[in-house]
């Protein structure tokens, strides 16, 4: 076993999730997009933390795995909260992560101002022009000042935007290479610990 890892259990404090959807919320968006890849692609794409040092290099300061079983993940992100000005300002994020379900995925972010951020992400599958799609609802939740809410979903959108755009290129090539045939090397397939830029 991994030092990275511990016994495929949810931890105590991830029940907490549990409670969490109709409690303390003041504040929820959902975002939908339709993405040309089958749900196992961007399953992979949510899961792959290691990317997130390379590629989201605009939002993120670093990403650390702190603690990994089978299908939960304690992480700390180095945020940028301010990436809409270009400003070098980063905050630490505690992140629990966990696939709930093939098809769901949700997580639990800590706020440098206090509180949390509240994520789930749900995926359907569909046909259309004899190609699977995915229809993604990505639902935030939170507790804000209401006077902020009009600027969280702007937030939200703009965060989004630049995300996709950044994950796209390398969903397409990912869905590309296993149409071909190719398979994963074993040591790919495993959630790996960077240490981030610091």
């Amino acid at each position: 076993m991994s030092k990275y890892e511990i016994p495929d259990e949810i931890p105590a404090f991830g029940h907490y999730l549990e409670k969490i959807n109709n409690q303390d919320c003041n504040f929820e968006y959902c975002e939908v997009m339709h993405a040309p890849f089958p749900i196992k692609i961007l399953r992979w794409n949510m899961t792959d933390f290691g990317h997130v040092n390379w590629v989201h290099r605009r939002c993120y300061h670093h990403c650390k795995v702190l603690v990994h079983t089978g299908r939960v993940t304690l992480l700390e992100y180095g945020v940028n909260q301010f990436f809409f000005l270009k400003l070098p300002i980063w905050f630490n994020t505690v992140m629990y992560h966990e696939i709930k379900t093939p098809n769901y995925i949700r997580h639990l972010s800590s706020s440098p101002l206090g509180g949390y951020t509240y994520t789930e992400m749900k995926m359907e599958e569909y046909i259309k022009n004899n190609k699977v799609w995915t229809r993604i609802d990505h639902i935030y939740k939170m507790r804000a000042s209401k006077f902020i809410h009009p600027f969280l979903r702007w937030f939200i959108r703009r965060w989004t935007d630049v995300l996709w755009k950044e994950d796209y290129a390398m969903l397409e090539r990912r869905n590309k290479v296993l149409n071909l045939g190719f398979k994963d090397h074993p040591e790919d397939t495993v959630v790996r610990a960077h240490d981030g830029f610091g």
